[in-house]
């Protein structure tokens, strides 16, 4: 849609983009794991670790050093970490959005990515699973912010009982489907 702002996932991944042209990069000898001996860009190692081959010593070893140098609070290494998780963030996101309003789009996108940022700081890197973890930290985030927006939706007047209506009987969990209201399935 023309003139409709960026979502928070595209801007982010804008800025990696432009970031990658630069200097941003880990030793690959200090990481190890299969690295290359050299400076390894981050969109290289964005791409090394999606590769089938890549082990989780090795996404480990990485996510250590990119957390550790998103912790020294340096925007450009935060923004890094954003743009190695990029992949794994827009699954959330698709995953997240799939059951959602569209409406809440750029909501879910944003806190999903605020969610991911915060975690930076507090996740444990001696753990293995470090990428796994934000991400599912990130997760959380997003359903939290689907949850708050969706509690206030309104409803459909057509679907809104009349004060003429009985209230619906709600079975108990040991009720037979035949007192279950015609409306509802299980």
């Amino acid at each position: 849609m023309p003139g409709r702002p960026a979502s928070a996932l595209a801007v982010a991944e804008r800025t990696f983009q432009l970031l990658i042209a630069g200097p941003l990069a880990l030793d690959g000898r200090k990481v190890g794991h299969g690295l290359p001996a050299r400076a390894v860009g981050l969109g290289e190692l964005r791409e090394a670790l999606l590769k089938p081959a890549a082990t989780e010593a090795l996404k480990d070893a990485v996510w250590a050093e990119l957390v550790s140098r998103a912790r020294t609070k340096d925007p450009a290494w935060v923004i890094g970490c954003v743009g190695v998780a990029m992949p794994g963030l827009k699954n959330v996101a698709a995953r997240v959005l799939r059951s959602s309003p569209e409406r809440l789009a750029d909501d879910i996108g944003s806190e999903l990515l605020t969610e991911f940022v915060a975690q930076l700081d507090g996740i444990d890197i001696t753990r293995p699973h470090i990428a796994a973890r934000l991400m599912l930290r990130a997760r959380k985030g997003a359903l939290r912010a689907r949850g708050r927006e969706s509690r206030h939706l309104p409803c459909a007047s057509e679907e809104m009982p009349s004060r003429d209506d009985p209230p619906p009987a709600c079975p108990g969990p040991s009720a037979p489907p035949s007192t279950w209201p015609a409306t509802w399935s299980p």
